[in-house]
This record gives C-alpha cells, sequence and structure tokens, in this order.
C-alpha cells in the first residue's frame, strides 16, 4: 500500500506529467529530503477537515514564505467591462479568496462557485460539495491557498460562479512583491471598473437583453408591460449605471476581509508540508 494518498499522488501527476509510479518515488524522494530538514514529523498524511461550514473555515493557512500579490478579476462578458484589483497575501485560503472575489465584485454569494485550474482541476467550497453531483475530482477550498495556483506574475485561472447562469471570472496574478519589515499583510483595494450584473438574470445573453431593454427605455421607445416589469424586477432603471461600482464599499470590504480568524486550523500542518513537497520539486 502506498504511504501516500491516492488524491495527493494524482495531483502530483497532474502538476508534473509523470507516471503515478514515477510521481509517488518523487514524493518519497521529497518526503526524505524534508524530513532530513524538518525531523520525520513533517508529514503524515494529508487529511480533509470534515468541519468547514459556512462561516468556520481557515481564512490564511501557515506558510514559511508569503508575498504581497496583487490580484485583478474581470468578469468575462463582452458587453460589459466589470473588473477589480486588490492587494493580498499570497497565503489567503482559497475560500476566503472565493468569498472576496463575489463581495468585490457585488454577488450576493446564493448560488455555487469553483475554482478551475486547466480542465482537469477544480476546487470547490467544501459545505457546497455535492459528491454525487461532481462531474471532476474536487479539492477543497478551505485546505489550499492562492500561492498554491498562482505562482508567477501573468499567471491566470478561473472562477465560475452561479452553474446556471455560468458568470467566468478571470483571476490574473499581475504583480509579485515582498512585504517590507513590519508592512501589515493586509487585504487592500486597489481599484476597479462597472457594476455587477443582477442575479439570476441569465448570464450574459439574457443581460446583454436587458441592456438592450433599458437602451430602447431610454431612447423614448415604448416598451411593452412586459418588458416594464423585466426592468422593474431587476432593478434597472433610468438611473442605472453599468460602468459605476462603491469603491468605498469596496474598500470596507477588503477591511474587513484582512481580519485574521481565530478558527482551529487542524489541517495546517499536513498542508504546509505538501506546500514543502510541492515546492521542492
Amino acid at each position: 500500500m502506498s504511504q501516500f494518498p491516492e488524491d495527493l499522488i494524482q495531483q502530483f501527476v497532474k502538476m508534473t506529467g509523470l507516471s503515478s509510479r514515477d510521481a509517488e518515488r518523487e514524493l518519497s524522494k521529497s518526503l526524505q529530503e524534508i524530513n532530513s530538514r524538518h525531523g520525520s514529523k513533517a508529514y503524515s498524511s494529508i487529511a480533509r477537515n470534515t468541519k468547514y461550514g459556512v462561516s468556520d473555515y481557515p481564512r490564511f493557512l501557515d506558510s514559511g514564505y508569503i508575498q504581497k500579490y496583487t490580484i485583478r478579476v474581470a468578469l468575462k462578458c463582452q458587453s460589459i467591462t466589470v473588473w477589480r484589483k486588490f492587494e493580498c497575501p499570497s497565503n489567503i485560503s482559497l475560500r476566503h479568496l472565493a468569498d472576496l472575489i463575489l463581495e468585490l465584485m457585488g454577488w450576493e454569494n446564493e448560488h455555487l462557485n469553483h475554482i478551475m485550474v486547466g480542465r482537469d482541476i477544480c476546487y470547490v467550497p467544501y459545505y457546497q460539495h455535492d459528491p454525487d453531483m461532481s462531474w471532476m475530482e474536487p479539492y477543497f477550498q478551505e485546505e489550499y491557498m492562492l500561492s498554491d495556483i498562482l505562482t508567477q506574475k501573468g499567471r491566470t485561472v478561473r472562477m465560475e460562479y452561479d452553474f446556471g447562469d455560468s458568470w467566468m471570472h478571470e483571476i490574473r496574478l499581475s504583480s509579485v512583491d515582498e512585504y517590507a519589515v513590519d508592512e501589515p499583510q493586509n487585504i487592500v483595494f486597489k481599484g476597479g471598473k462597472g457594476a455587477c450584473p443582477p442575479e439570476d438574470c441569465g448570464g450574459v445573453w439574457g443581460y446583454q437583453e436587458l441592456q438592450n431593454l433599458n437602451e430602447k427605455s431610454q431612447s423614448g421607445k415604448r416598451l411593452s408591460a412586459e418588458e416594464k416589469d423585466r426592468l422593474d424586477w431587476y432593478g434597472i432603471d433610468k438611473n442605472f449605471d453599468p460602468e459605476s461600482f462603491d469603491k468605498d464599499y469596496c474598500k470596507e470590504v477588503c477591511d474587513s476581509f484582512s481580519v485574521r480568524s481565530d478558527v482551529d486550523l487542524s489541517v495546517v500542518d499536513d498542508k504546509e508540508s505538501l506546500n514543502a513537497i510541492s515546492i521542492s520539486t
């Protein structure tokens, strides 16, 4: 029997392109190097924590090396330009990152989301995971940090929100910097543009139809009762500005997400060892 969990081996296979046997051999070699530097307890097992909930999850994970990441998140929608930019520590958990992005963009976080790296790796919130509905092997957002999936300037990953409307976001690592001595490792809002589309409006095409109706209304053309009701339902009136967003609110969101929590991170030691294994190879 292998000394490594199968999901860890398969993740390493996807990262390196090695066969399962060669991947396990490389993991064993890396483990020996880690043990020689940090002692025999550097790695024991990668055990998933079953206690993550809607609010009780790790905001930041232990890491021996934390950098200042500048992240730009853009909504993939040709009819509008919506993006937000912020600084954050590289050890922010993917779960905290996903919640932060949804809040900054203006979504209500009432639907499912996942972060996708390539075609085969999918990170989901633990409390949203349904094994019977998975189409790929999931990894839990609570157990991975941002630096696990973005390591170089210019790299991107995708985040999908609301699998019905399928709002796709591109998460780009715009810059990587070092923190100055005694510099607070906070989340800092840097800028943005565009209003978030209404929830449950039918995705990119549904929102485009709402924009067309609004332009029709603003030009003085007559709308049917059904068309008027549709605009009213989604809160789109003559004062609606698709290019506006509340900068002060975004700053407050970043400030609130900077606060560390006292959640028990029983998975952290194991997670740190996984990072060390990945880095050393």
